[in-house]
């Protein structure tokens, strides 16, 4: 069995007030409410090493209790905060905690490229690449890709990097804080036009909204929680197939909606290539 997770930030400490996750002692979890409402600067939070411990185990523990000795397991970026010295006998020290054999690392933006590939402790280590599971292209980058290789031929394309910043787009929802834009957007647009119709700003959100959700993407990393799912949980193929099932009917509809547009691409191109 296949297994993909993103950013574990093992042994990193912020991660857990940057991205709110479980692991704050009752004094921190008081003092980031305070943070939230602006009363203190964030720099005031200090996370303890025992959370910061407590963290690093339970992703450990939901690891070990998903993925197998023979199983394959893909990090797709920020394994690990490490110190500045000695960084590859921490990171083999991290990495002998997993136990699986075959585990390949991603690069992400805090992963130190040298030290991960000379502690040889991964399978192989790459910026990006696509794997081949079961019949299945998986492309693979820490950063997620607005285009990627064979998209047009159904692979999929799993990420992390922005701690699940864009679970909104990825299952055709507008974000809150985007929907209160576009509504304040719109709404200007037809008072321009004297027009005021709440109802038909509704709709146009609908529209927009509708344009999400169709990509074959996901965001693999621990901070995309799943209900019932342990902290840290990787994502097996079993999970993989179920997600990009749903996903895949919201795409080939919209393939086959946009099928009599296709011929404009070209002519796009031209257009800029004349300006």
């Amino acid at each position: 069995m296949w297994h993909f997770v993103a950013d574990p930030h093992l042994k990193h400490g912020n991660i857990i007030k940057y991205c709110c996750r479980p692991f704050m002692n009752e004094t921190e979890q008081g003092l980031f409410r305070m943070v939230q409402k602006g009363l203190v600067p964030e720099r005031e939070l200090k996370i303890s090493q025992e959370s910061t411990d407590n963290m690093t185990d339970a992703i450990f523990d939901s690891f070990n209790a998903t993925v197998h000795k023979n199983d394959t397991l893909v990090i797709l970026g920020d394994y690990a905060w490490t110190p500045r010295f000695e960084r590859e006998k921490h990171i083999r020290a991290l990495r002998e905690r997993i136990n699986c054999d075959n585990v390949y690392l991603i690069f992400g933006n805090h992963d130190d490229r040298e030290a991960c590939i000379n502690s040889k402790c991964f399978v192989r280590c790459y910026d990006q690449y696509m794997f081949v599971v079961d019949g299945q292209n998986i492309f693979t980058s820490h950063y997620p890709a607005r285009s990627w290789d064979k998209a047009h031929r159904n692979s999929w394309m799993l990420y992390g990097h922005v701690h699940n910043l864009f679970w909104y787009e990825d299952n055709g929802q507008l974000s809150p804080s985007r929907k209160a834009i576009l509504d304040e957007e719109f709404s200007q647009v037809l008072k321009k036009h004297n027009v005021e119709n709440p109802d038909l700003v509704a709709d146009l959100l609908d529209v927009v909204a509708a344009q999400y959700g169709c990509d074959l993407t996901l965001d693999v990393g621990v901070d995309n929680v799943r209900k019932n799912i342990p902290f840290g949980t990787p994502w097996s193929m079993d999970d993989l197939r179920e997600y990009m099932k749903q996903k895949k009917i919201k795409h080939e509809a919209r393939e086959k909606r946009l099928k009599p547009f296709s011929q404009r691409k070209g002519a796009e191109r031209n257009l800029l290539q004349n300006e």
